[in-house]
């Protein structure tokens, strides 16, 4: 009787693992083949985080209700709007002199020395938009650094950019996990490009920006 329970046992268990094996490769096969860095790459990376919503921030004596206020509260003190009169003279005549055509000579095409030694020195920050990180770009460069080559020299010959390179996520982080929560202040926004600002809109507060 006892050994009729547990061979009743080991087969109950063996229908439940193949059962979640079969789920589990359904799953990986849907979702991946809609995203392969998505939910399933962060699943195995060990990279899949829950975000923390935070939905009432200090404003003067008061606290915001809504997302909404919350949100617009931390885009004005974070992504202040464009105002020239707040620019500092380094960024007035950066600004200026951007505007004014130079007579100089085009740049010379881009050589496979020079793009080699920046994939080489690409570090392994998160990774952007298309969730491509730095060790697959240096992956790929081994075996088509030709295609990256003329990638780079069709764009600067065209003088183009393409505008599927500048899409980007704003991201809200908080600076140290000490830090008040409620304080607009203890907020910083992740790397972003400038697709969308006016033209002396650094992304920053004024002055913490590297970009002019």
């Amino acid at each position: 009787m006892v050994e009729m329970q547990i061979r009743a046992r080991n087969t109950h268990m063996a229908k439940i693992k193949e059962a979640k094996q079969k789920s589990w490769e359904k799953f990986v096969t849907a979702e991946g083949n809609k995203n392969p860095w998505k939910i399933v790459y962060k699943l195995q990376t060990n990279r899949l985080k829950i975000d923390k919503a935070q939905t009432s921030i200090a404003r003067n004596n008061t606290h915001t209700i809504t997302r909404e206020e919350t949100m617009e509260l931390l885009l004005n003190i974070l992504i202040p709007s464009d105002n020239s009169s707040r620019e500092m003279d380094c960024h007035r005549r950066t600004r200026i002199d951007t505007k004014n055509s130079r007579n100089t000579t085009d740049a010379p095409p881009f050589t496979l020395n020079e793009i080699e030694a920046i994939v080489k020195n690409l570090n392994n920050k998160a990774p952007g938009h298309d969730l491509i990180e730095a060790k697959m770009i240096k992956e790929a460069w081994a075996e088509m650094s030709t295609e990256f080559l003329r990638l780079f020299d069709s764009s600067l010959s065209q003088e183009t950019f393409p505008k599927q390179y500048k899409k980007a996520q704003i991201r809200v982080l908080l600076k140290r996990d000490y830090k008040d929560p409620t304080d607009p202040k203890s907020y910083l926004t992740s790397p972003r490009n400038r697709e969308g600002l006016g033209e002396s809109d650094r992304g920053t507060p004024n002055g913490n920006s590297t970009q002019p």
